[in-house]
């Protein structure tokens, strides 16, 4: 059965006004929850992804995707490193907190795949990543470190075309 058209006073707008505030208010925490939670803003602030992502470039980081080669993802240093450079621990102790520390880098390997870990041909166990800067020089990562474990893994990262730190 089809309605008539609408009479005045009827609708989302003849709704009392704590009605229309309170849908507002949900979609605003709701949209607030899902922007920080899932998505969010970051810059790249060193030289290891360098040219393809030079410092400033602006990134969406998105949370909860599996890793997969090729692509971009900011990680959790891992403890590995640590213990392999102890006095790279001492040193930023009062500048930023080692559980803190973060990079990023692109996934060259997956789990099941052989890479060259000093020197030696190396199967990747299952959750184990290899990851690469693409600025060697400089970049600090696998070769470095060794293997990154999937819970290290924070969010993909999209570069944005044109959006940069001024």
């Amino acid at each position: 059965m089809k309605e008539g058209p609408r009479q005045p006073g009827q609708g989302w707008w003849s709704r009392p006004p704590w009605q229309r505030w309170s849908v507002a208010v949900a979609f605003g925490l709701v949209g607030g929850w899902f922007f920080t939670a899932i998505v969010t803003l970051a810059w790249v602030e060193d030289m290891s992804m360098s040219p393809t992502l030079p410092p400033g470039q602006m990134l969406i980081l998105v949370r909860s995707q599996s890793p997969r080669r090729g692509d971009f993802y900011l990680l959790r240093v891992p403890e590995s490193f640590f213990q392999r450079y102890p006095k790279f621990r001492e040193k930023m102790v009062g500048r930023v907190s080692v559980g803190n520390m973060r990079l990023l880098k692109r996934v060259v390997a997956l789990p099941g795949e052989t890479v060259l870990r000093e020197g030696k041909p190396y199967q990747l166990q299952a959750q184990e990543y290899w990851v690469r800067g693409d600025n060697a020089q400089t970049s600090i990562d696998s070769r470095v470190f060794g293997v990154v474990l999937r819970p290290e893994f924070i969010a993909r990262a999209y570069p944005l075309p044109f959006a940069r730190k001024s």
